[in-house]
């Protein structure tokens, strides 16, 4: 396997209620680890929870790069541990001000093929 994938989640209901939707989709078993917020009490960005996925991992922060939706939570949290981020940005808002800039802003999943 040459790219190994996870999900850093904000949830506050109980994780099996998630996993069970993934399962129902048939990804469930693609994704090796996965970080629930709600196992942690904090929502992203709290580094923790991003610190979970290195730690698990064992890799340097800057050998994970973070897809997510979100520019504050996700790119916020991810560059303050040293992860690399794409936004996935499919309503073309503008950066909030103040955001750490992602390394890359894509309008939907499937550009991230092209890339």
């Amino acid at each position: 396997m040459t790219h190994h994938l996870g999900i850093i989640s904000n949830v506050w209901e109980k994780p099996a209620k998630f996993e069970h939707s993934l399962q129902t989709a048939c990804i469930f078993d693609y994704f090796e680890h996965i970080v629930w917020s709600s196992e942690y009490h904090k929502s992203k960005p709290f580094q923790d929870l991003f610190g979970a996925a290195t730690n698990y991992w064992n890799v340097q922060p800057d050998r994970i790069l973070f897809v997510g939706d979100d520019p504050i939570r996700d790119a916020l949290g991810t560059k303050a541990v040293g992860m690399r981020c794409i936004w996935v940005n499919a309503t073309s808002f503008s950066l909030p001000e103040g955001c750490l800039e992602p390394d890359l802003v894509v309008s939907e999943l499937p550009d991230l093929l092209h890339k």
